[in-house]
This record gives structure tokens, C-alpha cells and sequence, in this order.
């Protein structure tokens, strides 16, 4: 069974399908932020939180909700599974999908989403990636487990190799208007060691382009008050954006 944190057995039973994903994006405004939100499980079931988000479980919840014809339990906790999880089943600590270009490369090939950063100019990127590992007093299951740990030392390796695509902040301006509503956007870091340091939604408001994320700062989902652009510039530890946009079943 899945670890659920629900504020009530009937919270489950009032969310509903969404047809466009920013307006269910738009309806977690004010969920509270939590970070390291799946550290409290084993990953051999799947951890659902709405009373709480971290930016890469809000995003995930609300492309689950976005993505269904038909909303059960099975079918949320099935969908979340595949999105979160390198085989689609909760194998343990290292079957999830922890960083985030391996992330989109997974979900891109099991068809749940397009990364159309290439077409806006994204350019390629390849860097060595052991943050977790280099890190490993930070990640208990990593810390108590060497089983785990290997098995992250060897994804790391794969991923060192691999290449993944990045609109420069430097001239993200230049294409933001091919960006839409509901797009993913994720924030690639210059911190050594890693691909992604945080991710959320695109949204447009009064002309401007910004981002509707579970915030750490704001310790809640909010709009940015900055654009993107401005959001993205002003921060030294951010290299550029990937751009992702969900495939729907029927598409």
C-alpha cells in the first residue's frame, strides 16, 4: 500500500482530473512546502503528500492529476509510479528517478512528456554528476545502506556521460515566447555535481512569464513575484532552463 499524508480519509475522493495543467497547478496555491517530502519512505511504496510539497512533488502530483482520463486511487498511485520510477514500480531507494535529467530522458521514452528545449535553443550539456554520492551524509538512505549508495554511484557514473538540453539564461529572453502555460520549466545549476536545482510551472501573467512552484523561500506554492527571465538572472547558482511539456494519452 502507499504511504499516504492526506488531511482526512475523504481528501483523496475531492481532487479530480484536470483537463489543463496550470489550472491544477493553479489550485495548490498555499500548499505548504516541505522539503526532502519523499525521505521519509523505503521506495518500495510509492509516498503521496498533498498536505505538503517539495518542487519536484508538486510538479509530479499535478502531471498526474493533468495526465488521467479518469481519476481513482489505483489509477493516481499507477501513473505517479510511472512518472517517479525508473521501471515504472517503486524498487527500492535507487529505482527512483533522483536527479532530474535522468528524469526527463525516462519519462521522454515512456512517451509521458516532450522536452522541446532543443527547439528553443537549448544547447547541450554534459557534466559530471556525484552530488548524492558527495554528499552522502545528507541522504540517510545513502548513509545507512552501501547497497544503496553503490547503486547510486553507478547511475551517477551513466549519467556523467549523458547529455541533456539547456536554454542559457542568456538568452532565454529571446525565445519566451514559445514557452506555454502548464510547460515545465527546470532551473539547471552551475553547483558542482549536479544537473537540476529546482523546478515548476510556467505561467503567463499580465504579458510576463513566470513561474508557479512550491517555493522554499515563500515556504508555500506561489507565483514568483519575478518573471522568469529576471528570476533566472539574478541567481548565480543557475545556468538556464529545460522546457518540458506533458503528452497526454491521446496525443
Amino acid at each position: 500500500m502507499p504511504h499516504w499524508y492526506a488531511k482526512d480519509s475523504l481528501f483523496f475522493s475531492k481532487l479530480e482530473p484536470a483537463e489543463d495543467v496550470i489550472e491544477c497547478a493553479k489550485s495548490f496555491i498555499d500548499v505548504p512546502y516541505k522539503a526532502s517530502t519523499l525521505e521519509v519512505g523505503d521506495d518500495f511504496y510509492p509516498v503521496i503528500n498533498f498536505e505538503a510539497f517539495d518542487c519536484t512533488t508538486f510538479v509530479e502530483n499535478v502531471l498526474v492529476l493533468a495526465s488521467l482520463d479518469s481519476l481513482t486511487e489505483d489509477s493516481f498511485v499507477q501513473k505517479l509510479t510511472e512518472f517517479r520510477y525508473r521501471s515504472g514500480k517503486p524498487l527500492g531507494y535507487s529505482s527512483r528517478l533522483h536527479y532530474f535529467s535522468e528524469w526527463v530522458q525516462v519519462n521522454q521514452d515512456k512517451g509521458l512528456i516532450e522536452d522541446i528545449t532543443q527547439k528553443l535553443g537549448g544547447v547541450s550539456v554534459t557534466k559530471p554528476i556525484d552530488f548524492m554520492s558527495t554528499h552522502r551524509q545528507s541522504y540517510p538512505a545513502l548513509l545507512k545502506d552501501d547497497k544503496n549508495y553503490n547503486k547510486i554511484l553507478e547511475i551517477e557514473k551513466n549519467l556523467s556521460k549523458q547529455t541533456y538540453y539547456v536554454v542559457p539564461k542568456t538568452t532565454l529572453d529571446m525565445h519566451i515566447d514559445a514557452i506555454k502555460d502548464g510547460d515545465v520549466i527546470a532551473l539547471a545549476t552551475t553547483i558542482k555535481g549536479l544537473d537540476y536545482v529546482h523546478l515548476g510551472f510556467a505561467i503567463w501573467v499580465d504579458n510576463r512569464l513566470h513561474l508557479l512552484h512550491a517555493s522554499s523561500k515563500a515556504q508555500k506554492v506561489v507565483i514568483s513575484e519575478k518573471d522568469l527571465v529576471d528570476y533566472v538572472t539574478h541567481r548565480s547558482n543557475i545556468s538556464g532552463v529545460t522546457v518540458l511539456r506533458l503528452r497526454k494519452d491521446d496525443e
